[in-house]
């Protein structure tokens, strides 16, 4: 519960935006769950860990994790990921290409 707990605390202060476009699928159990269809709101997505375009000299070394915190893989096919720089747009967006996606219990690094 630590690790959760943790999680979602990171989450609170995430500085990117993670936008669903398409839908969930969770191809373990045949089930597909559409993102309005839960009913809290969550998702078993977070944001673990974020290396931020700090001030001076651009080096290039931003990136993003992403954790799935449940049992089963996720596919995240078309779902976007960018900043407020970017929001209402899709230019600097980027797209989740089909077949992403992130096992149970595992992370991705976007760079």
């Amino acid at each position: 519960m630590m690790f959760i707990a943790r999680l979602r605390k990171i989450t609170n202060r995430m500085l990117c935006v993670l936008t669903a476009a398409a839908i969930l699928s969770i191809p373990f159990t045949g089930q597909t769950i559409y993102a309005s269809e839960i009913g809290n709101g969550r998702t078993p997505l977070f944001i673990t860990e974020i290396m931020y375009d700090a001030p001076g000299n651009d080096d290039g070394a931003e990136y993003i994790e992403i954790s799935n915190a449940s049992d089963h893989a996720l596919d995240i096919s078309g779902y976007y990921l960018g900043d407020a720089a970017v929001q209402g747009s899709s230019e600097g967006m980027f797209r989740f290409p089909e077949g992403s996606v992130i096992g149970a219990w595992e992370s991705i690094v976007i760079a």
